[in-house]
């Protein structure tokens, strides 16, 4: 998995580079083209030549300006949603799940795991800028967390447990929980790479501070004061 990141990352840096030159030259060409297209026309001046050839050569780049409020809050749904994504929920699944049994567990491994990846493809066609948008995918998601956080307290007896509700509602929570949030991570990182390069690096230590206070936040309820309790599946004492 490195070396093809390393192999995308040499490639990526070359294309931009290539494309960046390939563009400047388009648009030093396209104005001296209008330049002596328009020396016929004694009607224009030279700077509404140069604004019109600016305009159409520009107007790929317009983008959204956010306020710092705008800002705050995408950065907050930046800690939020990887906090929870990358150390609370992740270290209370096997609480979460081995309650419901072994095929539990695993259709919520494996499936969430290819939420993931299919919440990126659905971002690719199907992208969407909206904050409002994102906020409601984002409290969804939390919604699904908590639930998936709940069965885990409860466990070993959580509820609907030893019923096929309850391994179905595991499953489908865990793959939604992964799935929603995981689309609002890609598109909060497309809002931020098209507003400035300092934007998708603030981002990124965002990412990791929110990733870093959830597994400091869990680590002692987990490995230290022993909150969760485990399912013992050959020896089960709950009440039906």
């Amino acid at each position: 998995m490195m070396v093809f990141c390393l192999v995308a990352f040499f490639f990526l840096t070359r294309v931009s580079k290539e494309d960046s030159s390939k563009v400047s030259l388009r648009q030093t060409t396209d104005v001296k083209l209008s330049c002596n297209m328009e020396t016929f026309d004694t009607n224009k001046s030279t700077e509404d030549i140069i604004n019109s050839s600016g305009a159409s050569s520009g107007s790929d780049n317009t983008k959204v300006k956010y306020s710092w409020a705008h800002y705050a809050l995408i950065y907050f749904l930046t800690g939020w949603v990887n906090a929870l994504t990358n150390g609370v929920l992740p270290s209370v699944q096997t609480y979460s799940c081995m309650p419901y049994g072994n095929l539990a567990y695993h259709l919520a491994a494996s499936l969430g795991a290819m939420a993931n990846p299919l919440a990126c493809l659905i971002a690719m066609f199907l992208p969407s800028r909206s904050l409002p948008i994102l906020v409601l995918l984002s409290v969804l998601g939390t919604g699904f967390g908590a639930y998936n956080m709940m069965t885990a307290v409860m466990s070993p007896c959580p509820i609907l447990q030893n019923t096929n509700w309850g391994i179905i509602l595991i499953v489908i929570s865990w793959i939604l929980f992964i799935g929603t949030l995981s689309y609002v991570k890609v598109m909060i990182g497309v809002i931020l790479r098209s507003q400035s390069h300092s934007a998708l690096v603030w981002c990124g230590a965002v990412v990791q501070l929110g990733s870093m206070i959830g597994a400091l936040v869990m680590f002692p309820l987990v490995s230290v004061y022993s909150f969760f309790r485990s399912a013992d599946l050959c020896n089960m004492n709950c009440p039906s």
